[in-house]
């Protein structure tokens, strides 16, 4: 017995749609796979910039390490040569409160010894570096923090 027209299109019509839903799953699990693919590429650039960054920071770390080093040995040559010229400028200027004292009981023009100059000079600047080494010491301190 030959099927009618009928039962044809009927059975014409259940094919179509059940290659319909195959052809819908298939283009499900294609984008299902395509946002897989993008998703781990996007993941990948990401950790990408995050192993430069850590890269980045490595190579910082080492460069401050360096310059933090030179940071103290500046301020303890600081410190330590400005402690020491302190009391230097202590001794030079009792010296010159010699000077003074026994250029008046003499009744001698001392100030315009060549010495006398000299000491009165270098005084006056080891006093300007002494607060300059404080000032240095300072700006260096402030970045150890």
């Amino acid at each position: 017995m030959k099927p009618t027209q009928e039962q044809i299109l009927s059975a014409l019509n259940k094919l179509v749609r059940e290659n319909k839903t195959e052809l819908k799953a298939e283009k499900i699990e294609l984008n299902l796979v395509s946002d897989a693919k993008s998703v781990v590429k996007k993941a990948m650039k990401e950790i990408d910039g995050l192993e430069e960054g850590e890269n980045i920071f490595l190579n910082a770390e080492g460069k401050y390490e360096k310059v933090r080093d030179e940071f103290l040995k500046a301020d303890a040559k600081t410190l330590g040569s400005r402690n020491r010229l302190e009391k230097i400028t202590k001794e030079m200027q009792g010296i010159k409160s010699q000077f003074d004292k026994a250029g008046k009981e003499l009744g001698v023009d001392y100030k315009s010894i060549k010495e006398y100059k000299d000491l009165e000079f270098n005084l006056d600047a080891a006093l300007t570096f002494s607060k300059q080494a404080t000032e240095v010491s300072k700006k260096i301190r402030k970045y150890l923090k």
